[in-house]
């Protein structure tokens, strides 16, 4: 989860704060997706994410 996080603050330094990393699926999946709670501009958003750090989706949390 280390690598996802550091991939997606690379990504988009306009996150100034990832708060939560959590994989969604099961064990064993051949591909793994990821939900975060990141800071954007003072807004808490939740971010879904591969493995390779491109947010695939964002939802204002505020």
């Amino acid at each position: 989860m280390n690598t996802v996080r550091e991939k997606v603050l690379q990504n988009y330094p306009e996150i100034t704060k990832i708060d939560t990393v959590n994989s969604i699926g099961q064990w064993g999946e051949w591909f793994s997706e990821y939900a975060l709670v990141v800071e954007i501009n003072g807004n808490n958003y939740r971010v879904w994410t591969f493995e390779n750090g491109k947010i695939t989706g964002k939802e204002l949390l505020n």
